[in-house]
């Protein structure tokens, strides 16, 4: 993929944005292996949403199955 000023942009505000958050909350509330994914098509923002919408059911099954 060639050079874009959004691939060194993006990552860039994220890392901020983060920081910042961190600092008013008082903590770290972000995850240290998630990785950010620009959703570039309609498949990417249907898997994105897909995983969004089931991911608490999920959470709460795998929470009760420990």
């Amino acid at each position: 993929m060639a050079p874009s000023p959004t691939n060194s942009l993006v990552p860039r505000a994220v890392s901020v944005m983060k920081r910042l958050i961190n600092k008013e909350v008082g903590e770290n509330i972000f995850q240290r292996s998630y990785h950010d994914h620009i959703i570039r098509t309609e498949n990417d923002y249907l898997d994105a949403w897909s995983y969004i919408e089931a991911n608490p059911v999920l959470w709460v099954e795998r929470k009760d199955n420990h």
